[in-house]
């Protein structure tokens, strides 16, 4: 599924759409040699002109994997565009094994939407989880109650950029550390009042100090 171009110029990830054979002999090797449940994730194709997801589902499943998660975009669309949650729900519908649908699902909306139209087993989160892990409570909640939980406050914010900067210093050092954290506050306090301004002051901090006077100005 990778659309990565440094992936995909190995033959790899979503560069395995192209070479549906091999990908049948990938998959059945890997079933064969672990002793564990393999899933595969794929995208829809490579391109509009080459969508074959509906083939390349097919071979995973007489692979013997046991189940398949679709991203409803092709390789060439990258993230553009709304994912194809109908394509996931007509494979679902052709397949014996569970199909775990992708793409473009931020909030309890979508999520039921996308049950609605794909009728898959499981929902999987991929960006829409970048700078809010709280989805996955909002979402939780939905299945189990159907409420609609709140977005987290400016505190809960605060201390998870603290958790996580705090993180990143023990395993990446005190120079790349916050360097790296940089895009991760900005990812917490995207649409937060002040977001911008925020984001330049993150995009400065080199400490772990720089990074608490400016969650101090977070109000």
């Amino acid at each position: 599924g990778c659309p990565a171009p440094k992936v995909v110029k190995n033959h790899e990830g979503s560069a395995m759409l192209k070479n549906p054979e091999n990908a049948y002999r990938v998959l059945k090797a890997l079933v064969a040699a672990v002793d564990m449940p393999v899933t595969v994730k794929m995208r829809i194709g490579w391109d509009d002109q080459h969508i074959n997801i509906m083939e390349m589902a097919q071979l995973a499943q007489e692979a013997g994997v046991a189940a398949i998660a679709i991203h409803g975009r092709t390789r060439e669309q990258f993230y553009r565009d709304q994912a194809d949650w109908g394509i996931i729900g007509k494979v679902r519908a052709s397949l014996r094994i569970p199909v775990i649908a992708n793409g473009d699902v931020r909030n309890v909306q979508d999520l039921a939407k996308i049950r609605q139209v794909t009728g898959c087993e499981a929902v999987m989160v991929g960006r829409a989880a970048q700078g809010n892990p709280w989805i996955f409570r909002q979402l939780t909640e939905y299945l189990k109650t159907g409420a609609v939980l709140p977005g987290p406050t400016i505190e809960e914010r605060k201390e998870v950029i603290i958790r996580h900067l705090d993180m990143l210093l023990k395993f990446k050092g005190d120079y790349i550390g916050p360097r790296e954290m940089r895009k991760h506050a900005t990812w917490y306090t995207k649409g937060i009042k002040g977001s911008a301004e925020l984001r330049c002051l993150f995009n400065q901090a080199v400490c772990r100090d720089d990074f608490l006077r400016i969650l101090d100005k977070m109000k």
